[in-house]
């Protein structure tokens, strides 16, 4: 009965409209205009538009019910669709009349009404809708991102609060995180794909400071004036960790150039407006000669100072960023010499070893599978970040910065990282490495210093001396060995990469010879947390406050930490701060579910160059290993020094300057079988590795 009565309505109406037209009553009859489209788009949404100088093409935003978009492309395409829609109507309209009956009006508008069917809404008539939104809306940027919400997909978490929140139109947010926020406990063992790749890329170390920047990303302000750096060698990871970052954040995220932002005259922020998260994926390392970078912009951008935004063909305005920024860079980088602008860095070094099998689109799959959980754990490690004052764990002091700042920016000092090797009685002749180092140079697309500068900065790590050999004589450095390239092949490889599932632990001295300036002296960098107490007593609960556990991030006492077996707890509400630091092995995860880095060579097959083709037969002791080390010391063979149990204690390895007399080089062949060792593929030129099973009741 209710569709009948609806179907009478509207032959009522058409009734009542034919009778009118017939009385020549056209009220009723018009052609759909601009202003017609505007109501009804301002009913159906709201927009804000802001306030530019010069211009009438100001930049308007519109609500899609969780946060604010651009609403040029959506006033486009819906004012598009709203014209033909009242076109249509109206062209219904005049059909109800019969054909003789209809004036002079009515044909006209009839004739119109077809013809704008026909061709669609004009260019001027979308425009002027646009025109009429930016005129009635006017906002002022600085209610944009307002302190005190972040936008997630299923809410607005209140950070006072620390509750969600229905969406509010009224709140002026331009960034959302691409996440639900989960109502749990959210450790890395509920990521295991993100923490594969984050201990794939990074020391243990530094993976506490790494998640509180991306925490601090959620931010909507900018409190603390820092960018994070993310330096190390080419393809190890460091570009996939930025696209997880981006698909978290879909609305709000930006990239930039910092190249432009220290080197262009005009338009150095254009783009900028909205974002939350500025990231250059690949910092620029070669400038023309006699390029000047203007420091103090880049100090404002991320200073919160006001900046003078010089849009193309506008007038510059006055705009200040609330956006944080992480630069991804490889080393060497190009030098930072302005003491502000050394405030402003959060320096982290990655690892140097690439991984060992490629996958392609890991980003997308971190982020399709773990998106919630790890947007969920960003809030905890924020919550965190607040409660500590905004001290970063990991956080140098500024002089400690300014150092590593400094040797990051030397390419001497990273090929020494990268391409040498401490060894007692080895020597590298000077020319010789001065062409590895030109290489070396190439390789990483840089221009490399002049031969003198290069010897007077190296031999800073190894002293130079003066050779003889009958009637040649140089110059050589001594205690250096150059490595040669473990796997020729990686250059070469393509796509992404990241094994996530490999697993095994390292011992510290292959640490330091796989990392750089981290697994190498890197201890000598005071940390920032030091400094923030004189008092003793609280200078051990602030150290402790500054580290983040991989595994739990809370703000309370030690003493009160609970286990760490996922419990069925709110993670909006902050728990008890937990152990920075692991006391014993009883306290680290299963190697499946651990949050340390795994990257075991055990179970590998070695290579075996030499004459010794056999695998040993004879296990040996510890103390025969040692034993062995002495022997050939006493028969002037030069072994290595670090020579010593390898992996987790399963074989014993033994490094020897190759003997350049072939009588010697073969006795000790022989010496080292008979003593039950194999060769193995060395890493360094000019020396030789060998390898014994360890005995299983060695302890």
């Amino acid at each position: 009965m209710g569709n009948n009565d609806n179907k009478d309505t509207a032959e009522d109406a058409k009734k009542k409209f034919r009778e009118a037209a017939m009385n020549g009553d056209t009220e009723g009859l018009y052609f759909p205009g601009a202003m017609d489209v505007y109501n009804e788009l301002t009913k159906k949404g709201k927009f804000k538009t802001i306030k530019e100088l010069d211009t009438d093409l100001e930049a308007v935003w519109y609500f899609n019910e969780q946060i604010h978009e651009r609403a040029e492309e959506y006033v486009r395409a819906n004012a598009h669709t709203l014209f033909i829609a009242m076109y249509r109507e109206m062209q219904a309209q005049i059909e109800t009349i019969p054909g003789n009956q209809r004036n002079d009006f009515v044909q006209n508008l009839s004739g119109r009404i077809e013809s704008a069917l026909h061709n669609g809404p004009k260019e001027s008539q979308i425009n002027e809708v646009l025109a009429m939104i930016r005129r009635t809306t006017f906002t002022d940027a600085s209610e944009m991102n307002p302190p005190g919400f972040i936008p997630f997909k299923n809410g607005l978490l209140d950070l006072s609060k620390r509750t969600l929140a229905p969406f509010n139109a009224e709140l002026f947010y331009t960034y959302q995180v691409n996440a639900n926020l989960l109502d749990k406990k959210i450790t890395l063992l509920d990521t295991p794909l993100f923490t594969t790749q984050l201990n794939q890329v990074f020391f243990p170390r530094d993976v506490p400071l790494i998640l509180a920047y991306f925490g601090y990303c959620l931010y909507p302000d900018l409190p603390v004036h820092k960018v994070l750096g993310i330096f190390g060698r080419e393809r190890v990871g460091k570009g996939t960790l930025g696209r997880v970052l981006q698909g978290i954040f879909t609305h709000g995220f930006g990239s930039f150039n910092l190249a432009r932002i220290l080197t262009a005259d005009r338009f150095q922020f254009t783009g900028i407006e909205g974002k939350n998260v500025l990231v250059d994926f690949e910092l620029k390392r070669k400038f023309k000669r006699g390029t000047v970078k203007d420091w103090s912009v880049f100090n404002n951008l991320f200073g919160q100072d006001v900046l003078n935004v010089e849009p193309k063909g506008r007038e510059a305005q006055d705009r200040t960023s609330k956006a944080k920024g992480i630069v991804i860079g490889n080393l060497p980088i190009f030098p930072v010499d302005d003491t502000a602008a050394n405030e402003r860095w959060l320096p982290v070094v990655t690892r140097s070893k690439k991984p060992g099998r490629l996958i392609t689109n890991v980003d997308k799959e971190i982020v399709s599978k773990e998106s919630d959980q790890i947007a969920t754990l960003l809030v905890r490690v924020l919550f965190a970040l607040i409660d500590r004052g905004w001290v970063f764990p990991g956080q140098l002091t500024s002089e400690s910065t300014i150092e590593l700042m400094e040797k990051l920016a030397d390419p001497v000092e990273n090929f020494i990282d990268e391409c040498t090797e401490p060894v007692e009685g080895a020597a590298v002749e000077v020319n010789k490495a001065y062409e590895a180092f030109e290489s070396w140079c190439g390789e990483k697309g840089i221009t490399p210093i002049a031969a003198q500068t290069f010897k007077k900065n190296f031999g800073r790590t190894y002293p130079k001396k003066k050779y003889h050999r009958g009637k040649e004589g140089g110059y050589e450095f001594l205690g250096c060995a150059l490595i040669v390239s473990e796997d020729p092949e990686d250059e070469e490889r393509g796509g992404e990469y990241q094994d996530h599932f490999k697993g095994g632990t390292e011992t510290k001295s292959q640490e330091s010879q796989e990392n750089g300036f981290r697994g190498n002296g890197y201890g000598q960098f005071q940390h920032e947390s030091l400094t923030v107490t004189r008092d003793p007593a609280r200078k051990s609960i602030k150290d402790h406050a500054h580290k983040l556990e991989p595994v739990d991030f809370d703000s309370k006492n030690p003493e009160n930490k609970a286990p760490q077996e996922i419990k069925s707890s709110s993670n909006l509400q902050m728990d008890s701060a937990p152990d920075p630091e692991p006391k014993g092995p009883e306290s680290q995860p299963e190697p499946v579910n651990s949050d340390v880095p795994v990257n075991s060579a055990e179970g590998k097959d070695h290579e075996q160059p030499g004459e010794i083709a056999a695998e040993a037969i004879k296990p040996i002791s510890i103390e025969a290993g040692y034993l062995v080390v002495k022997q050939l010391t006493d028969l002037e063979y030069h072994p290595d020094p670090k020579s010593g149990p390898g992996m987790v204690d399963k074989k014993f390895w033994i490094g020897v300057i190759e003997p350049s007399d072939p009588v010697r080089h073969t006795a000790l062949m022989n010496l080292m079988k008979d003593w039950g060792f194999v060769q193995v593929k060395s890493k360094s030129i000019a020396m030789l590795a060998f390898e014994a099973i360890l005995r299983s009741d060695k302890k």
